[in-house]
Order: C-alpha cells, then sequence, then structure tokens
C-alpha cells in the first residue's frame, strides 16, 4: 500500500521505532510472529495499543490505506500511545514458520464481494450502503489492486494455528507490559484466551469486527448450521468458573439462553469493546457476540458505528474512507476506559 508524504505526516515525532520477532511454542511446535513498532515522542505516557490483524490479511491493514492515507497504526501513535503492528504466524513477515499453515485463498471476484464493492453485491440486506471502500473497489481501481496484493489466505486448520497465534501474543504481552490489544474478524478469536493467559497484562481489549457469530457462522460465510467454533466465540479451548467440560455442554448452556452462573476466566475485569460498520455482513450477527460476552460475565459495550453518525462502513473499516474518524472514536473510548 503507498504511504504518502504530505505535510501532516512529516511533524511526526518519534521516541523510537523498530521491529522484533516473538518466538514461542504450542502443543510441542515452535513458531513466531514479527512485530513492528512506534513509541511516540509524548511527554504524557499512553497505554500501548497491539493490533492484531485477521484472516488473510497481515499488519498492512494498520500500517496505511489502500489509497494511500495513513493508517491506525499511526493515528493512535498521535494519540499518544506506543503502537505494536503484529504479522500473525502463517501471514506477512511471518509467513515462514517451522510448520506447514495450508491458507485457502479468496479470488478477486469473492474480495470484491465481501469487502470492497458489497453494494452491487446485494449478499445480504445491509450490503446496499456500504459507500465507504476508497475508489471503485474493482479489479482495476489502484485502491483495490494496493488492496489485492496485501492478501495471503485464509487459515484452513484453524485450531493448531491459532493455539500458535495465542502463545506467542501471550509471549508477546509479557516482552511489552501492561497494554490494549485490537484485533480485527479472525484476528478475535486469539483474543479472548488470551486474556485468560495474562489478564494481568491487559487494559482493555477491541474487538472489530470479531469472526462470529457465536458456534455457526452465517450467510454470506456460513450456513449457520456447522459448529465453526467449537468454543462459541474461539476455535481454541476457553476457561470459565465453574468450569464448562466441553464444547458441547457450553452450546448447551447458550441455546437455553437463560441466566447462567458460569463466568469467562479473568473476562470480568478487563473492558471490552466490540466495533460494526454499518454495512458490514456483520451489522447481522455481532450483537450476539456481545450478547455471548455479556452472558458470561464479560464487561463489554458495542459500539456501532452506524448509532455514531458513521455510516456505510464494510468489515475492512480500518481502509475505509472514513477510517481517521473511527480512529478517534475509538481512541475517545479508550480514553475512558484504559
Amino acid at each position: 500500500m503507498r504511504h504518502g508524504t504530505d505535510a501532516s505526516r512529516r511533524d511526526l515525532v518519534l521516541k523510537e521505532q523498530g521491529c522484533f520477532i516473538v518466538p514461542a511454542i504450542a502443543d510441542g511446535r515452535s513458531g513466531h510472529l514479527f512485530v513492528e513498532y512506534m513509541v511516540p515522542a509524548s511527554p504524557e505516557a499512553k497505554v500501548p495499543v497491539v493490533m492484531l490483524h485477521g484472516g488473510s490479511q497481515s499488519g498492512c491493514c494498520y500500517r496505511a490505506t489502500p489509497d494511500g492515507r495513513a493508517g491506525w497504526q499511526e493515528h493512535f501513535v498521535r494519540a499518544g500511545h506506543p503502537v505494536y503492528v503484529v504479522d500473525l504466524p502463517g501471514s506477512g513477515r511471518a509467513a515462514n514458520q517451522p510448520f506447514e499453515m495450508p491458507l485457502r485463498h479468496l479470488p478477486a471476484a469473492s474480495i470484491e464481494q465481501l469487502y470492497t464493492r458489497s453494494a452491487a453485491s446485494c449478499m445480504w440486506p445491509a450490503s446496499a450502503g456500504h459507500d465507504q471502500w476508497p475508489g471503485e473497489g474493482v479489479r482495476g481501481d489502484a485502491a483495490f489492486e494496493q488492496f489485492l496484493l496485501t492478501q495471503y489466505g485464509s487459515l484452513i486448520e484453524k485450531t493448531p494455528a491459532l493455539a500458535m497465534h495465542v502463545a506467542c501474543c501471550a509471549a508477546l504481552l509479557k516482552k511489552i507490559g501492561r497494554c490494549v490489544v485490537l484485533a480485527h474478524s479472525l484476528g478475535a478469536t486469539a483474543m479472548w484466551p488470551l486474556a485468560q493467559r495474562c489478564p494481568e497484562l491487559l487494559a482493555a481489549l477491541i474487538a472489530v469486527e470479531p469472526n462470529g457469530p457465536p458456534f455457526s457462522d452465517i450467510a454470506p460465510v456460513g450456513d449457520g448450521t456447522t459448529v465453526s467454533r467449537d468454543w462459541g466465540i474461539s476455535y481454541v479451548p476457553l476457561q470459565f468458573d465453574p468450569p464448562i467440560e466441553s464444547p458441547l455442554r457450553l452450546l448447551e448452556i447458550w441455546n437455553q439462553k437463560s441466566v447462567t452462573p458460569h463466568r469467562l476466566v479473568a473476562m470480568q475485569s478487563v473492558p471490552v469493546l466490540v466495533v460494526t460498520g454499518s454495512a458490514s455482513y456483520h451489522a447481522a450477527y455481532d450483537a450476539q457476540t456481545v450478547e455471548f460476552l455479556r452472558r458470561f460475565g464479560a464487561k463489554v459495550e458495542h459500539m456501532e458505528l452506524g448509532a455514531h453518525g458513521l455510516s456505510g462502513n464494510g468489515h475492512m473499516l480500518m481502509l475505509e474512507s472514513n477510517s481517521d474518524e473511527i480512529a478517534a472514536l475509538i481512541a475517545s473510548w479508550l480514553r475512558n476506559a484504559a
């Protein structure tokens, strides 16, 4: 993606910047992630923000937009936060892993339908309102071609891969200390078990259109009947108090739709924000993810962008024309939450 040189960028002053690798072991296998960081030269120390990308993506989605504007990395640095942008195992500069991570690549036509030109696809009711993607969102358009070249592939065998993601992210948090974790889409399924591994290192969790809804995918990416995430909002095990002995028992409790004494371990003390675009396919079901978190004891707020005057956003909202306004809204929540 292009990274412009307008005057607004030239006044960005950093105390430190760089990159490093974080290794970890999960289920007897070794892996690693890649981290690029910026620390602002700000007299006011603010909590660091770790940014995790979603499926088929890399940390590139936070560094710049496909039409050349500054990305969320820079926005949060300007707001005074040290920012750590991660390439998760299997993606970007962490693609070369000691073990195989099979990927499924979406064709350009599917990327157009889901992410960049949803208004023309009519694949879900809210898609008609998708008007924030910069450019035409089709092959041949400069912004689309930039975005297309950043696509890697979505994990096929999600459970072992995400176990490695969790292990590597836990190692990262132990290295940098207490922070906020902001995750998009598939990245959020690693965020929930990460909170259980090191809750003392988490100031807040920000889930941007988290992979969902609980248990089964619905249109346009699933049929709504096949269990996709055994642990509701995660592919890897979640811990409850009192314990829930199996995914089947968790699904039974969820289907009862009643008050339960079971609480997600360590999630009651960490504020959670779920962010949803008004024209995304997530608009139909992110509320169910919020309900799952609330029912099992998490302190969660649902930021539906349309209710805040920001309409027309699809799933890749951090890359869209009003990305700065969305980042500002999230940063405002963060000032009060962490």
